[in-house]
């Protein structure tokens, strides 16, 4: 889990969700902890999964720009933030 946060148990990624070079994603659909070893150019395989079953969606782009609208359509997009985020400090306790 190079360049993400966290460590080989904890993870602070947004969502199970990959992004090739080949216009594929993949979408885990779960909560649960998991790792999936991208490394072999002929195959991916999932290494662990700490779940009993895994939804997997697995999504196709003629672009990285179409592949990413279908990936908004699938999982849904942000909302924008409040006007009052930029104005002045957020105190969290």
């Amino acid at each position: 889990m190079g360049g993400q946060g966290g460590n080989p148990t904890t993870s602070y990624t947004a969502s199970y969700t990959h992004l090739t070079n080949k216009n594929r994603a993949f979408l885990f659909n779960t909560t649960a902890l998991g790792y999936v070893d991208f490394t072999k150019k002929s195959e991916s395989k999932v290494v662990f999964w700490h779940e009993k079953s895994v939804e997997l969606h697995l999504i196709y782009g003629q672009s990285p720009k179409a592949l990413a609208g279908s990936l908004s359509k699938t999982i849904g997009t942000m909302q924008p933030l409040p006007d009052w985020i930029m104005n002045g400090a957020i105190i969290s306790l």
